[in-house]
C-alpha cells in the first residue's frame, strides 16, 4: 500500500555489506526454520514487545554485525513504515546484550544490523528480542491512522499518492480535486471510525482468489506475484494489502488531527497529521510554549500574546530601519571627510593611500554603495580611483571605480571566482 517518499527510513548499505547480505541470504534460504518477510512474528502479532528466537545466520564487518533470526518481532522498512530498533539479550542470566540498529528486508529475508556485540553470537544461539516500544507504537498508531484517513479521503474521490513517516512527524499526499474543501469532513469521518473501536485484523489471501480481487484495495504489487499476500482489514472502512504493523482496535489511535497542509505538486496536497501519543506530545509542547509566552508577555490569553509579539516585531523592524538610516548618514559624512583628506594628500605619481572607515559595523550592500558614491564624488576631479570596501559578516566585497578605469569589467569576475562568491559587477 502506498509508496514511502523518504529514503531516510532505509538503512544505508555499503557495497561490502551488500556482499554480506547476499551471503546471509544464501545461508538463511537453506534453513526451513527461517520465516520470510510477509509472515514475520511482528506481522502476525504487532503487540509483542519481547520474543525469543534462534540465530540462523550471522556475519560481521569491523563496525557492525548482521544476522538473520529464525523469526523476529523487528519490523524491516516497508510499506511506508520505518524499521524497528531495540536490543538483543542472550547468555547465562541474560548477561550479554547489544543494540539493534535496524532491520532490512533483503530479497525476502529480514536482516538485523547490530552494533559490534560481545562474543557469543553464533548460529544456533538463542536470543531474546526487546523492541524500542515507544518507536514501534508511534509507527503503529501513525500507520493505522494513515489507512483510516486515506479510506475516508477516497470517499471524496481523493487518492493517496504517497505517505511519509519519520521521527519529526507523519504526512500523506492526497491527489484529487478540491481537496481543501473536504479536509474537515475527512478528519471528522476518521475520528468517527476511531471512536467505533473497530477491530483491525491481518490475514493472508491468494492474489488470484475471488475474495482478493473483489474486496481488496492494492497498489504496486510485483508483476507475477503468486500465493498468499498480507491484507489489513478495518471492517466497513478499508481492506488493503499492507506489510506494516497495525493497532488491534481503531480506538487505540486516540485522536486523528490534521495539523497543516502544503502544496506538493500539481493536484497534490500534503497533509501533515498526528495521532495518539505523537499528538499528545505535540499538545504538551504547544502548552509549554504558550506558558512561556505567557510569562514573557505577562498575558495568558493566546490571542493577546500574539498581538503583543506582532507589535514587538513591528517595532523591531522600525528600529532596524532607523539604525540603517543613521548608519547611512554617518557613512556619507565620514566618506566626505576622508575624500577631503585624500585630496589634500593626493600625489599624481603615487595616487591615493588606503584609508580605514572604522570599526562601526560591517556595511551592507546599500550602505557600501552610499559610501563609495559619496567618496568618489569628492574625488571627481581625479582619474583612476578605485574604492574597495569589505565586510566580514557575511563576507562582502564592494568595488566602485571612477569612469573608464575598467577594474570591475576586467578583474571583477576573476575576483568572484577566487573568493567562491557570486556577482559579476554592475555599472553605475
Amino acid at each position: 500500500f502506498n509508496p514511502h517518499r523518504s529514503q531516510m527510513a532505509k538503512l544505508a548499505i555499503t557495497s561490502a555489506e551488500n556482499t554480506l547480505y547476499d551471503q546471509l541470504l544464501a545461508s538463511a534460504s537453506e534453513d526451513p526454520a527461517v520465516v520470510k518477510s510477509g509472515g514475520l512474528k511482528c506481522q502476525r502479532d504487532s503487540t509483542l514487545k519481547e520474543f525469543t528466537s534462534k540465530i540462523a545466520a550471522v556475519a560481521s564487518t569491523d563496525a557492525k554485525t548482521f544476522l538473520v533470526l529464525e523469526d523476529t518481532i523487528f519490523f524491516p522498512t516497508g510499506g511506508g513504515q520505518p524499521y524497528d530498533t531495540g536490543k538483543l539479550v542472550w547468555g547465562t542470566d541474560d548477561s550479554c546484550s547489544c543494540s539493534v540498529l535496524g532491520a532490512t528486508n533483503w530479497k525476502g529475508i529480514n536482516i538485523l544490523a547490530l552494533e559490534s556485540p560481545p562474543p557469543g553470537l553464533e548460529v544456533g544461539t538463542e536470543v531474546t528480542q526487546h523492541l524500542d516500544w515507544s518507536r514501534r507504537w508511534y509507527h503503529t498508531q501513525s500507520h493505522t491512522s494513515q489507512h483510516i484517513l486515506s479510506a475516508c479521503a477516497l470517499l471524496h474521490d481523493i487518492d493517496t499518492h504517497s505517505w511519509d513517516l519519520n521521527e519529526s512527524g507523519v504526512s500523506v499526499d492526497f491527489k484529487g480535486a478540491n481537496i481543501e474543501k473536504f479536509l474537515s469532513e475527512i478528519e471528522e469521518a476518521s475520528n468517527a471510525i476511531v471512536s467505533k473501536n473497530l477491530k483491525v485484523e491481518a490475514s493472508w489471501l491468494d492474489v488470484e482468489s475471488e475474495e482478493f480481487k473483489s474486496t481488496v484495495r492494492s497498489r504496486l504489487l510485483p508483476a507475477g506475484l503468486t500465493g498468499p499476500i498480507r491484507v489489513v482489514d478495518i471492517p466497513t472502512v478499508d481492506k488493503s494489502t499492507c506489510c506494516g504493523t497495525h493497532l488491534t482496535y481503531t480506538q487505540q489511535a486516540g485522536l486523528i488531527k490534521i495539523l497543516s497542509t502544503t502544496k506538493a505538486g500539481k493536484g497534490i496536497l500534503r497533509i501533515n497529521f498526528g495521532s495518539g501519543d505523537f499528538l499528545r506530545r505535540q499538545l504538551e509542547d504547544y502548552c509549554l510554549h504558550v506558558n512561556k509566552l505567557g510569562v514573557l508577555t505577562k498575558d495568558k490569553n493566546l490571542e493577546k500574546q500574539m498581538a503583543k509579539i506582532e507589535a514587538v516585531y513591528e517595532e523591531k523592524e522600525k528600529l532596524k530601519k532607523g539604525v540603517k538610516n543613521l548608519w547611512s548618514e554617518l557613512a556619507v559624512l565620514k566618506s566626505e571627510k576622508l575624500s577631503k583628506a585624500a585630496l589634500e594628500s593626493y600625489d599624481v605619481n603615487k595616487g591615493l593611500s588606503a584609508c580605514d572607515l572604522g570599526p562601526e559595523n560591517d556595511a551592507d550592500r546599500d550602505v557600501c554603495k552610499e559610501i563609495a558614491t559619496s567618496y568618489l564624488q569628492g574625488l571627481n576631479s581625479k582619474p583612476g580611483v578605485c574604492l574597495i570596501l569589505a565586510g566580514s559578516d557575511p563576507m562582502t566585497i564592494y568595488i566602485q571605480e571612477s569612469e573608464g578605469l575598467g577594474v570591475v569589467d576586467n578583474q571583477g569576475k576573476e575576483v568572484v571566482k577566487v573568493l567562491g562568491g557570486k556577482g559579476g559587477g554592475k555599472k553605475g
